[in-house]
């Protein structure tokens, strides 16, 4: 599927800027981009996992946070999917769409939107898993 994988380069792009993001961030002790692709070649699904330092935790022990970006052609359309849980599974914040898998730029505009809105909360989420910290 030609299709599928011009909107996986669109949503690598996205990603690894937000990788950039995230490994500037002094809480950040490890991050790793990976992608699962279904066997069919009309699914993908792409992680963005942020390990947090261990010195900054709270008695929450959430120590990893997860942004998942997953799509699936679906006749014609693409179904697109955003979550951002932390490692007890709680999600954080997701959106769902059905996008035209001709309008790249509509799928663009919706996963950079996730990722903007991940990236302006992150501070405050933050604040529930780490102890008092000044943070950059």
């Amino acid at each position: 599927m030609e299709r599928l994988k011009e909107i996986s380069k669109i949503v690598d792009k996205i990603l690894n800027t937000t990788f950039d993001f995230f490994k500037s961030k002094d809480s950040t002790k490890k991050i790793l981009l990976s992608t699962d692709s279904a066997s069919s070649n009309s699914t993908d699904t792409k992680y963005l996992e942020i390990l947090l330092k261990e010195e900054l935790l709270n008695e929450k022990d959430i120590d990893l946070l997860t942004i998942e970006i997953g799509y699936q052609l679906n006749n014609g359309m693409l179904d697109i999917k955003g979550e951002f849980y932390g490692s007890d599974g709680v999600i954080l914040n997701e959106f769902n769409k059905r996008a035209d898998i001709e309008d790249l730029d509509d799928i663009e505009q919706t996963v950079t939107s996730f990722l903007n809105e991940i990236k302006n909360k992150y501070n405050d989420i933050l604040k529930k898993f780490i102890r008092e910290y000044e943070l950059n």
